[in-house]
């Protein structure tokens, strides 16, 4: 779903969500879903980011770090 469409209400779109396999997550195991938590532990490196003082690669890897923690801990 995109919701570029404009005949998607916003209230459809947040029901659809909460069905995981409508809102898109993985049906296989090759791929990953990407939880609520995962985010969260993804934020604190995100806000530490200073342009000034840090570049988009070390970012982007410190946020998949921490989502990558996430998700192994869930997974054991």
């Amino acid at each position: 779903m995109h919701l570029t469409n404009k005949d998607v209400k916003a209230d459809s779109v947040a029901v659809e969500a909460r069905d995981s396999a409508s809102a898109g997550a993985p049906v296989n195991e090759d791929e990953i879903e990407i939880t609520p938590e995962m985010i969260e532990a993804g934020l604190p490196a995100l806000y530490d980011y200073d342009p000034a003082f840090s570049n988009e690669r070390e970012i982007v890897a410190k946020i998949f770090e921490e989502m990558e923690r996430v998700r192994l801990r869930g997974n054991t």
